[in-house]
């Protein structure tokens, strides 16, 4: 933080403010870079592989009113766990991509995406390993620790992880996409996505569980598009770069680059998003 910070004030005003276009994730390795674009689409694809397993499991049942049973609760809850760190992955690639000015935001962001992480890939690594081993009918409170009728204790953590840590994850991180229509529409993405995750607490707070889809819409169907979207802002940043031959940085953005981040021109990115 100390040399971003150094090399922030090398930076013109300019380069410091919200609306400008300064650009880290270019000063990466381009391992980095891919890593960037395939966690993004890696998210996307599994979320729509989870929502797919989801209507199988209801389509398989009859209803939509009862818990999911296993092969596709077990299924979703693998699914759960590999898509956890590739989100991780994504709001870190997020933070790098941040201006010096809208850091504090990212840094937030990927906060709360690391806690939503970590509280649902710990509730389904339980559900997995310990949860199967009980019998439901001889162990009192069952259904009010492991189950997924709701009240219980995994479906309120599940709850804070997706609706609550996701949700504010993705609010925070939208200050840091500003200008071109491409960063426009991630950033509109990010606020209604968050948007609808915090509003599916009614659910939990009113006793109406039914509320709670309006949270499922915003994190399995407008977070995983808003990834699609964010795998193309890193991908357009990673060829832009590659196009660019070496040696001609200008002086500020060689100092800002040797900091660890560097800079990209707010035209040329703009000019990437038409």
């Amino acid at each position: 933080p100390l040399l971003h910070d150094v090399a922030a004030r090398d930076l013109p005003l300019e380069d410091r403010s919200p609306a400008a276009a300064a650009r880290s994730l270019k000063a990466r390795s381009p391992v980095e870079r891919h890593s960037a674009v395939w966690s993004a689409a890696g998210v996307a694809l599994l979320s729509v592989l989870y929502v797919l397993t989801m209507l199988a499991g209801f389509l398989a049942a009859g209803n939509m009113r009862e818990p999911l049973t296993d092969p596709y609760r077990g299924i979703m809850e693998v699914q759960i766990i590999v898509m956890a760190p590739l989100m991780v992955m994504t709001m870190v690639a997020v933070h790098c991509y941040a201006a010096p000015a809208v850091r504090l935001y990212s840094r937030a962001a990927l906060g709360c995406m690391l806690l939503s992480a970590g509280l649902t890939t710990g509730v389904h690594f339980v559900e997995l390993t310990v949860a199967r081993r009980f019998d439901a009918a001889s162990l009192p409170g069952y259904d009010a620790l492991f189950g997924w009728a709701w009240p219980s204790v995994t479906f309120a953590l599940d709850i804070l992880a997706w609706d609550w840590f996701v949700g504010l994850s993705l609010l925070l991180a939208a200050p840091v996409f500003s200008g071109g229509r491409l960063r426009t529409a991630v950033r509109r993405g990010l606020i209604l996505g968050g948007t609808l995750c915090i509003a599916g607490l009614l659910g939990p707070v009113l006793g109406d569980m039914r509320l709670r889809w309006i949270g499922e819409v915003g994190y399995a169907v407008v977070f995983p598009g808003v990834c699609l979207l964010l795998a193309m802002v890193f991908r357009r940043t990673r060829r832009d770069d590659e196009r660019r031959r070496p040696g001609v940085l200008g002086a500020a953005e060689g100092r800002a680059e040797r900091s660890g981040f560097g800079h990209m021109s707010h035209s040329r990115l703009d000019g990437a998003d038409r």
